[in-house]
């Protein structure tokens, strides 16, 4: 009864810019104190913190704690409304385009169709690790970047052979030897799927048509595919 909880004072709960008095007994539960706190504050028990000194023990008394009359207790928590808030944003940041920080530029071929097919078959096995925000030379590689995909979605690998001039696209039946003369332009763009790789075009001929693809090429080693490509 009321006599086994003790004798009543009232101590004052801060939050944020409000201060609430509440009434308590000596042997009261702070978990007791925070149901009265609640509907006040609007903020739900679950999600209160109780702060004096230290952080107050839901299975601790009101003395227990060092409560006495007149003193202030600071209240932490996110009230109902604000909880909300937070579960609308993220719900609207989960259905919310994922390229929303940059619009859909031309240069982003791979959104298109044709390669997001092959992109989706992931990275194939034994595929070099691809490294973001560093460059590497081709040499390290002995000239030889194996287990990419080229546009019909096959395991490949770029051999670039300096002396003939030459980059030899080797699949499992056949090997494609293409003269560097003939390649226009050399362009990459870092998969999003797979963090440190790219799609690498290499464009030949007059049409885009004509533009080799390689899918899941580390980006490290774009740069000087291009520069040994082009030089």
């Amino acid at each position: 009864g009321e006599e086994e909880l003790g004798s009543e004072f009232e101590i004052t709960v801060a939050f944020k810019k409000d201060k609430y008095p509440i009434k308590v007994r000596e042997n009261e539960l702070i978990s007791s104190i925070k149901a009265k706190i609640a509907p006040l504050s609007g903020v739900p028990v679950e999600n209160q913190k109780l702060m004096f000194k230290s952080m107050l023990v839901d299975t601790n008394t009101a003395v227990a704690s060092g409560l006495k009359a007149g003193l202030k207790v600071m209240l932490i928590g996110s009230s109902k409304v604000e909880i909300q808030k937070e579960q609308l944003n993220s719900v609207i940041a989960k259905v919310a385009p994922i390229h929303q920080e940059k619009p859909h530029s031309p240069l982003e071929i791979s959104a298109a169709p044709e390669h997001q097919k092959i992109i989706e078959k992931g990275l194939p096995e034994g595929a070099l690790p691809g490294v973001t925000g560093a460059k590497a030379s081709l040499s390290e590689l002995g000239n030889v970047v194996k287990s990419v995909l080229d546009k019909r979605g096959e395991v490949v690998r770029l051999t670039f052979k300096l002396e003939d001039n030459q980059v030899w696209i080797g699949g499992k039946s056949h090997t494609h030897k293409l003269g560097m003369t003939q390649v226009r332009a050399v362009t990459w763009e870092p998969l999003t799927v797979a963090p440190g790789y790219a799609m690498l075009t290499l464009h030949v001929g007059n049409t885009p048509k004509s533009a080799l693809f390689f899918y899941f090429v580390p980006l490290q080693y774009c740069e000087d595919i291009r520069r040994v490509i082009l030089n």
